[in-house]
């Protein structure tokens, strides 16, 4: 199969992808049609049915794998199909395996990585909070392994939520090693608790989108709410260490602007914030500089707020 980010402008578009979203709107002179959001395991594009009353149209909906063709053109620097025909493929037509992202990360090896992690915690409070919430709670943690960290933005994949969590708890950890007085065993714990609540906030693969109570509530919210109701089954935890925890997880998008209830107002929150954004922009960063052509500018990027173009080295 040809994958979305291999189509260029101009070029034909033809294969059976994966109908993440759909809407219905009108055009300026009223008349209806069809915007589209279609999915491979490398990412998604965004499409147009303008004619929706085509007999090449056929009826379809979110999540339906379609077969579909038309054009390709450009949309404001990035590639847009403009659909002439789309129906729903038949499951001996497709892999699903083709349209599900997963994390490049060997997920055995981000599995090791958080349970030795663990291991190092050598507060007994916060020890016993992570074993219990990563290592006895099987079911949580088959989920946690298995989710997206995000819808787009970056590590919207299977076993995205793991290799964030890991990459942000490896910055951690090298901050702690560099800054010798931070809390290591708070900061650890909280960059492996930060995002628990994508668990809850995103819906699972394919959909991956925003679950009622992710729109209502979101995962800074309900990673606090998770973590508290596991910091109270602990008999005598700390309420000053139970206070920093929580103020940590509020805090990890660092700005109130970026969803954080809480500026960051102790070390350890400063920098759990800044490690989420480093490992967040990277990889945004890395999607960016993926998908572009060989030696040529990116196009702009509003994550990253400016146009990138890859280095190379001798």
């Amino acid at each position: 199969m040809k994958y979305l980010n291999e189509y260029k402008p101009g070029e034909n578009f033809s294969g059976i992808y994966l109908v993440k979203t759909t809407t219905t709107a009108l055009t300026k002179a009223g008349k209806p049609y069809y915007g589209l959001t279609l999915q491979d395991k490398n990412g998604t594009m965004e499409a147009k049915i303008w004619n929706t009353d085509a007999a090449e149209i056929k009826p379809f909906k979110a999540l339906d794998y379609v077969s579909a063709a038309g054009t390709c053109v450009d949309f404001a620097g990035t590639v847009q199909a403009h659909l002439t025909q789309i129906r729903v493929a038949q499951p001996s037509e497709y892999n699903v395996g083709d349209y599900i992202p997963v994390t490049p990360a060997d997920v055995k090896t981000l599995s090791s990585q958080l349970d030795k992690t663990i291991e190092v915690i050598e507060d007994p409070h916060l020890h016993e909070l992570c074993e219990n919430l990563f290592i006895k709670n099987t079911e949580f943690r088959a989920k946690f392994e298995s989710w997206s960290a995000a819808k787009t933005v970056h590590h919207a994949c299977m076993g995205g939520l793991l290799h964030h969590t890991i990459s942000v708890t490896s910055i951690c950890a090298f901050l702690c090693q560099q800054y010798p007085w931070l809390n290591r065993d708070l900061l650890l714990t909280a960059a492996l608790c930060h995002d628990i609540g994508k668990t809850r906030e995103l819906t699972q693969f394919p959909e991956n989108i925003l679950s009622d109570v992710g729109y209502y509530v979101g995962h800074v919210v309900m990673s606090y709410e998770m973590l508290t109701r596991e910091i109270d089954k602990i008999a005598d935890f700390p309420e000053e260490l139970k206070a920093q925890l929580q103020h940590c997880i509020l805090a990890h998008h660092g700005e109130l602007e970026f969803g954080s209830p809480k500026k960051p107002m102790i070390s350890e929150a400063f920098a759990l914030a800044y490690a989420d954004l480093i490992d967040s922009k990277m990889e945004i960063l890395r999607s960016a500089l993926e998908n572009a052509a060989p030696d040529a500018w990116t196009p702009y990027n509003k994550w990253l707020e400016n146009y990138v173009h890859p280095t190379y080295h001798a």
